[in-house]
């Protein structure tokens, strides 16, 4: 997983990097949580929630996908 905080410098980096694991690969899940976790570091919601859900979508594990749902509700406080 992801260690957070990342330093601001690192944060955009992290998600371009991000961005093309997940073009290699759509169905690489854990790219999901960890972007997910990237973009809530700067405040950007909508496009953390977007990859949790993606990230619950595509798990079969029943332990990250409750992570992932923990992620969301933190969101919406």
């Amino acid at each position: 997983m992801l260690r957070l905080p990342l330093p601001e410098p690192e944060q955009e980096r992290t998600i371009l990097n991000f961005n093309e694991a997940i073009r290699l690969n759509l169905e690489y899940t854990l790219v999901y949580f960890n972007q997910g976790s990237a973009y809530k570091e700067p405040g950007k919601k909508a496009e953390a929630i977007a990859n949790f859900e993606k990230f619950i979508t595509l798990i079969t594990d029943l332990q990250p996908a409750q992570t992932a749902r923990r992620q969301i509700k933190e969101l919406f406080k």
